[in-house]
C-alpha cells in the first residue's frame, strides 16, 4: 500500500504543477487576503487561471500565424526571396514573442 503511495507522489506533484503563473500569483494572493481564514476561496486564483488560458490561448494563435507565414515564405521564395525572407523574420518575431507569453 505504501509503494502505492509512493507511486502516486510524482503524478500528484506533476498536477498540482500544471497551475500557470499567473493563477499561482492569484492563490497567495488570495491567501494573503484570507489571513482570518473566513473565506473558502478568494476571486484571484480563477481570474488568474483564465488570465493563463487566454495567454495560452493568443500564444497559440501566434505560433499558428508564424507558420502560415513561414509557408507563405516557402511558397514564394523562388519568385520573391526579399518578401519571403521578409515574411520568415516576422514569423521568427512571432513565434519568440508566443515563447514569452
Amino acid at each position: 500500500m505504501k509503494s502505492l503511495a509512493l507511486a502516486a507522489l510524482p503524478l500528484a506533484f506533476a498536477i498540482a504543477a500544471c497551475d500557470g503563473p499567473r493563477e499561482e500569483i492569484g492563490e497567495e494572493v488570495d491567501n494573503i487576503n484570507n489571513a482570518d481564514g473566513l473565506l473558502t476561496e478568494g476571486p484571484a486564483e480563477p481570474m488568474g487561471e483564465a488570465m493563463d488560458e487566454q495567454a495560452e490561448a493568443m500564444a497559440e494563435r501566434m505560433d499558428e500565424t508564424a507558420e502560415a507565414l513561414d509557408e507563405r515564405a516557402d511558397a514564394i521564395e523562388d519568385t520573391d526571396p526579399v518578401r519571403a525572407e521578409q515574411l520568415k523574420q516576422r514569423a521568427e518575431t512571432l513565434e519568440d514573442t508566443a515563447d514569452g507569453i
